[in-house]
């Protein structure tokens, strides 16, 4: 590699660092109270649960693909606003947690709907059970914060 791009990658290295280093500055600022941060918890949490109760009502093959983009969807859109809110002080973790799984949920909802669409009916019908591991991972999530006191219950069953 030449001399001139390992200097650009190093300036765009350093550059890079420096806003990140400048968000989480300017962000630390602008941290939720707890009781604001249970509100958005609780908020994110009953938004996905919603769309999970109405994928599980599905009563035909379409309705059950719609439904699972559907819930990705909110997921994803319960992620960014947590994540837009922030966590308050000693809830990073935790926090940083349940957006990442969040995110999750929603990319392994929306690949399992599209693995699904092409599958014929009659398979569809019959499938009784999908076990996902975002939806672990949100409820672990969920349990690590209400260990540290944030009033949230865990998802409902699928």
């Amino acid at each position: 590699m030449n001399p001139g791009r390992i200097l650009l990658l190093f300036i765009g290295a350093v550059g890079a660092v420096l806003v990140i280093a400048a968000f989480v500055a300017t962000r630390g600022e602008e941290r939720p109270s707890r009781a604001d941060y249970e509100a958005g918890v609780v908020s994110a949490r009953d938004r996905v649960s919603d769309a999970l109760s109405l994928t599980t009502q599905s009563t035909t093959p379409n309705q059950v693909l719609d439904r699972l983009r559907l819930t990705a969807q909110v997921s994803r859109e319960a992620a960014d606003d947590l994540d837009e809110l922030g966590t308050p002080e000693g809830l990073d973790e935790e926090g940083a947690q349940l957006v990442a799984a969040l995110r999750f949920f929603g990319d392994e909802l929306d690949a399992t709907a599209e693995a699904l669409k092409d599958i014929r009916e009659p398979v569809l019908k019959r499938v009784e059970g999908l076990n996902f591991q975002g939806y672990t991972r949100i409820q672990r999530a969920l349990g690590a914060l209400r260990k540290k006191g944030i009033q949230v219950p865990l998802l409902t069953g699928y």
